[in-house]
């Protein structure tokens, strides 16, 4: 989901990690990346929230 006036977007991407080992900030970083070459804006500007920071600031949608 992709709100234009406030740029808050959302992604939800579970892994059972016990039996993975991820780099779950290596991972973090490659999607901050991603979203910020998909936007075209600087990668600095892509910020992670908490899941409750997000529906907070969405619950009016």
């Amino acid at each position: 989901m992709f709100n234009f006036e406030d740029g808050y977007m959302e992604i939800n991407v579970d892994y059972f990690t016990k039996s993975l080992d991820l780099d779950l900030d290596k991972i973090a970083d490659k999607q901050k990346k991603g979203i910020a070459d998909m936007f075209h804006v600087a990668e600095e500007n892509v910020i992670l929230i908490s899941r409750t920071e997000y529906e907070e600031n969405t619950q009016d949608e």
